[in-house]
């Protein structure tokens, strides 16, 4: 039987982390890869807005430099990895299609897209798909205090600033000094309004 061949595929240095997770997300199956070909298209839509964008005449760029401008290439480069990691990142931690949120919820399929109307489930799209994070559910059951929240959040918040709002602790939400994240200060009974009166507006 002639030996099989290892598939090799460079991976940009730091970015090795980003890879790996990508192939987990694949692994899932069918339902998978069309997540990491939705990726695969986000990466391909950056790296081209960046090589479409005109370079600056030198002397137009020696003025902004002079006003304190810095151009770093590499620093900006560095920001869209670190960017699409996090999105790569949420992915898989996220329930993908309205059917395996109403399994987990023991509801009708059709109960998941009222309950997206009435703001107390939280998705976003990805291609055609519409992903759930998982912190947003506890057991068998949406978190508690969820629907004031979400009522209060714009919808063209972006995904990671949710997922970053929700996960971080915040100065304003304290319990014995101790500053919690909205998805602490939820499950542990704190008030929804509260926390409502904090989200991101961009």
């Amino acid at each position: 039987m002639p030996e099989r061949r290892q598939l090799q595929v460079q991976v940009p240095a730091g970015t090795e982390d980003d890879f790996a997770r990508l192939l987990e997300v694949a692994d899932r199956g069918p339902e998978g890869v069309r997540i990491v070909r939705s990726i695969v298209r986000l990466v391909a839509d950056e790296v081209e807005s960046m090589g479409a964008r005109a370079e600056l005449p030198d002397e137009e760029r020696e003025e902004w430099e002079a006003a304190g401008a810095v151009f770093d290439r590499k620093a900006t480069a560095r920001s869209r990895s670190r960017r699409i990691g996090a999105y790569v990142d949420l992915i898989g931690r996220s329930l993908q299609g309205d059917a395996a949120v109403a399994r987990l919820l023991g509801v009708d399929r059709t109960r998941i897209s009222q309950r997206l109307a009435e703001h107390s489930l939280y998705a976003f799209a990805n291609g055609d798909d519409r992903m759930y994070p998982r912190w947003q559910f506890d057991g068998g059951k949406a978190l508690r205090g969820l629907k004031t929240v979400l009522g209060a959040m714009d919808a063209t918040v972006h995904p990671l600033v949710v997922d970053h709002w929700f996960r971080t602790p915040n100065v304003d939400l304290v319990v014995d000094d101790e500053p919690m994240s909205p998805l602490e200060w939820l499950r542990s009974g704190g008030d929804p309004g509260r926390a409502a009166e904090l989200v991101p507006d961009t």
